[in-house]
C-alpha cells in the first residue's frame, strides 16, 4: 500500500498562534488582560501536549529527585513521593511545551533538556549520577562519556575494564526502564547472537543483537536500513507503543556527543540513540526527542538535524597504505603504513521494537 499522508497540522490556528480561543467571546477575551491571556494559552498548550504524555506509574523505589537528598526523601511516604515525581512529569510537560512551540522553533545543532522524562523516577537521563557514577570507568563527574562504565564493576570480575562501545545495549536499556547493569547484563545474554564476545572485546553492537536483547525482554523487534522514513510515519510508529532504536552520527569532540552530521562532526562516531519523540510544533516543523546514552540525557533537536546524522555513519578502520600513497620517507621505512579510512554504514539504521502483549 502507498504510504500514508502526512498528517494535518497538529494544534488548532489559535493556538499556535496564542490568540483567542474560538470559543471564548471577543468581549471576554479582552477584558482577560495580555496577562492572563498568556496564563491562559500557556496553560491550553501544555494540556495539549500533555495528551501525548501521560504519566507512567511512577516507580516510588527509584531513586529521589536531584533536589531532595535522601534523609528526607526516606522519610516520605509513597503518596508523598509520587506527588513530587508528578511535580517533575509536569516540569518536563512544560519544557517540552515551550519547545514545541518557541519563537523559531528549537535552535540549530539541537539542546540538552533540563527535566528528562525518563529521569523522573531512575537515574536514567540524569547523566552521570547513581549508578552511572559508580559504574563509571571515570570517577570524575565531570569526564567526558556517561556510557564508558567499567564492565568489572557493572557485570563482575572476568570482564574486561574498558569498553567504549556500550551505546547499543545502553539505548535499548533507557527503552526499557533498564538501569546500566540490568541493561549489560540483557544483552550479555547467550541468545544475544556474539553479545558476550562484543563486550568482552570491546566491539560495535548490531541491529540485529538489540532485536536479539530486545527478545530476551520479552519484545519483538526489527532491524533494517534505507528505509528514509518521514517523521509523521515515526510518530506513528511511537504512538502504537512501538521503541524506536536509531543508528545516528554524533561528534564526541566538537559537540559533546551531540547528534551533529557526519560531514560537519569533529570526530565522527556511530551511535544508537532510543528516539522518545518526533512530534510535530507549534509551527508544523517536527521535533525529535532522544535518550542519548552518551552523556546519559535526553536531548531534542529539529528533525532536519537529526536526519542528516540519521542519514550516514561510519566507524574508523586502518588499512595499509598502497606503495602510491606512501611518501619518499614511508617508503624508506620498509613497513607496512596505515592509514584511517571510513567503513560507511547503510544509512537510516534502525531497530523497531513492540512490546508483548498485555
Amino acid at each position: 500500500p502507498p504510504p500514508a499522508p502526512p498528517p494535518p497540522p497538529r494544534f488548532p490556528d489559535w493556538l499556535a498562534q496564542g490568540t483567542r480561543p474560538p470559543d471564548i467571546d471577543v468581549h471576554v477575551w479582552n477584558g482577560m488582560g495580555e496577562q492572563f491571556q498568556k496564563q491562559y494559552i500557556q496553560a491550553e498548550r501544555e494540556k495539549a501536549v500533555a495528551k501525548d504524555w501521560p504519566p507512567p506509574e511512577f516507580d516510588v523505589t527509584g531513586p529521589p529527585p536531584p533536589f531532595i537528598d535522601a534523609m528526607t526523601w526516606g522519610h516520605l511516604s509513597s503518596e508523598g513521593r509520587k506527588a513530587l515525581f508528578q511535580q517533575q512529569w509536569q516540569a518536563a510537560v512544560r519544557e517540552q511545551t515551550n519547545l514545541l512551540f518557541a519563537p523559531g522553533g528549537v535552535p540549530p545543532g539541537g539542546t540538552v533538556v533540563e527535566h528528562p522524562f525518563l529521569g523522573v523516577d531512575s537515574d536514567l537521563g540524569r547523566g552521570k549520577t547513581g549508578l552511572w557514577l559508580d559504574l563509571a570507568l571515570n570517577p570524575n563527574p565531570a569526564a567526558d562519556g556517561a556510557q564508558y562504565l567499567n564492565l568489572s564493576k557493572v557485570l563482575g570480575p572476568g570482564w574486561p575494564v574498558e569498553n567504549y562501545n556500550l551505546c547499543g545495549p545502553l539505548a535499548v536499556g533507557g527503552s526499557l526502564g533498564l538501569d546500566p547493569r540490568q541493561a549489560l547484563t540483557a544483552f550479555s545474554n547467550d541468545t544475544v547472537v556474539n553479545g558476550a564476545y562484543a563486550l568482552s572485546e570491546g566491539l560495535t553492537t548490531v541491529g540485529t543483537q538489540l532485536v536479539d536483547m530486545y527478545e530476551v525482554e520479552g519484545w519483538t523487534a526489527e532491524a533494517s536500513s534505507l528505509d528514509n522514513k518521514p517523521p509523521h510515519e515515526m510518530a506513528r510508529l511511537i504512538s502504537e507503543g512501538k521503541q524506536l532504536i536509531a543508528l545516528v552520527n554524533i561528534d564526541t569532540k566538537g559537540a559533546d556527543g551531540m547528534l551533529k552530521s557526519f560531514g560537519d562532526s569533529t570526530k565522527k562516531v556511530a551511535h544508537w540513540v532510543n528516539v522518545l519523540a518526533v512530534e510535530q510544533t507549534g509551527s508544523g516543523d517536527w521535533m525529535v526527542r532522544v535518550y542519548n546514552p552518551y552523556e546519559n540525557r535526553e536531548e531534542v533537536y529539529p528533525w532536519t538535524d537529526f536526519h542528516a546524522s540519521w542519514s550516514k555513519t561510519g566507524v574508523e578502520v586502518q588499512v595499509e597504505k598502497t606503495e602510491e600513497e606512501k611518501t619518499e620517507a614511508e617508503k624508506a621505512m620498509n613497513a607496512p603504513v596505515y592509514k584511517t579510512v571510513y567503513d560507511f554504514n547503510h544509512a537510516y539504521g534502525i531497530v523497531v521494537a513492540t512490546p508483548p502483549d498485555k
